[in-house]
């Protein structure tokens, strides 16, 4: 069964048997929605439709109004990781008030070995001289020995930091599944702006 993983999740005991990586093109544009030190904040209350968002970008991550699971973009499908764990596709209606995407057409593709963990794979993304000062997104396909995930329940207002909302967020623990896990690399002098 194949599931879909947010790459800023939570992700520990990382084994990967297959995987592809890829990189955005040169030359590619980040759309942002809002920042993260807002979204820290608690400014949970979505500003952009996901229609829209979807026009920006075909791969990427965020959040949806009043902080209603976590947002992962694939192939152009825009996904809600709920409280429960379950991924589902969102209307076009939906809002969110943090967010990036990006058009991904990867520029590297790398095949690893079957028993890459996390730290192996950060070694071997390290190892491709991808420049620190740039955003890089990164989209993985393969098969998971265990993946551990998280995702945040909708909130009301008035809105918590997101530091209390995270004290208290679901865990969910998956064994041998395949799927895609989307992320971006983001420079450390954005610190504020995005993570």
């Amino acid at each position: 069964m194949k599931r879909l993983i947010i790459a800023t999740l939570i992700i520990t005991a990382l084994s990967l048997s297959s995987i592809g990586i890829g990189t955005a093109t040169a030359g590619e544009v980040l759309h942002q929605v809002s920042t993260i030190d807002a979204l820290l904040a608690g400014l949970y209350d979505g500003v952009l439709p996901v229609k829209d968002l979807k026009q920006q970008g075909d791969l990427g991550i965020g959040t949806f109004d009043s902080l209603d699971g976590e947002m992962i973009v694939v192939d152009g499908k825009v996904f809600r990781v709920s409280a429960d764990g379950r991924a589902s596709v969102v209307a076009d209606d939906e809002t969110t008030p943090f967010a990036s995407v990006t058009h991904f057409d990867a520029e590297q593709q790398l095949q690893l070995p079957t028993d890459t963990t996390l730290d192996s794979l950060k070694t071997l993304i390290a190892q491709t001289g991808l420049s620190p000062n740039l955003f890089h997104a990164f989209r993985l396909e393969g098969s998971f020995n265990t993946v551990a995930t998280r995702s945040v329940p909708r909130q009301v207002k008035p809105y918590s930091p997101l530091v209390e909302v995270v004290k208290s967020q679901p865990l969910f623990n998956f064994e041998q599944i395949e799927g895609v896990m989307v992320g971006f690399y983001c420079p450390a002098y954005v610190k504020g702006i995005n993570v």
